[in-house]
């Protein structure tokens, strides 16, 4: 995508749209948020499943252009195991929604009065809500693992330093320049850098 590999495009919308999901799932064991949120829920727990899918599928495009490590291979096995995770909380949350409505049809149809938050939409909530959270420690075991696999042979040091050399010289009121003066600066740095610059400067101060 624009010169920049699809997988750390694609991997990024399940880590988002999973934990919220299930913080979905969460609320939809309470009748009114399930009234609110439900079909937002399965609508945010299916763009997760499609791009769990599609990270994987992209992963596995980039895994043949790189070079393969210990720690790249656990990261894609680790990948091929949260989908199923995502696929049971998309399905729960379906099921939750599903049922509610087939509980609401079917009470309509017999002339009963349905319970506020019946038993059976509770214990199907419950266990979504569970898969949800069973699925996010997966997705950011996924991607903890992927940041390791990137970045574990690169060093970053703690310190730095720059400096350089110049000459500095002055025009006065009649058009003279004065004699060159040249001049070293020098400084230090520290904490988290990385990164190489060089660049030859010329600079014209007018007063």
């Amino acid at each position: 995508v624009m010169g920049v590999p699809a997988h750390p495009l694609m991997v990024h919308v399940p880590v988002v749209l999973v934990p919220l999901a299930t913080i979905a799932a969460i609320l939809m064991i309470w009748p009114s948020w399930r009234a609110r949120i439900g079909w937002v829920a399965v609508v945010l727990s299916g763009g997760a499943l499609l791009f769990t899918q599609l990270a994987i599928d992209s992963g596995q495009n980039l895994e043949e252009s790189v070079k393969e490590t210990k720690l790249l291979h656990e990261h894609v096995n680790m990948g091929e195991s949260a989908r199923p995770w995502v696929f049971l909380l998309f399905v729960g949350l379906l099921a939750v929604m599903v049922l509610s409505m087939w509980l609401k049809r079917r009470a309509a149809q017999s002339g009963t009065t349905l319970a506020a938050n019946p038993p059976a939409i509770i214990a199907v909530a419950v266990i979504t809500a569970l898969i949800g959270i069973a699925a996010s420690y997966q997705i950011y075991r996924v991607g903890h693992s992927g940041a390791k696999a990137t970045w574990a042979n690169v060093h970053v040091k703690s310190g730095g330093g720059e400096g350089g050399s110049g000459v500095l010289a002055a025009q006065g009121l009649g058009g003279r320049w004065s004699a060159p003066a040249f001049y070293t600066l020098g400084s230090a740095s520290f904490g988290l850098q990385v990164g190489v610059q060089e660049a030859e400067v010329i600079l014209v101060i007018m007063t």
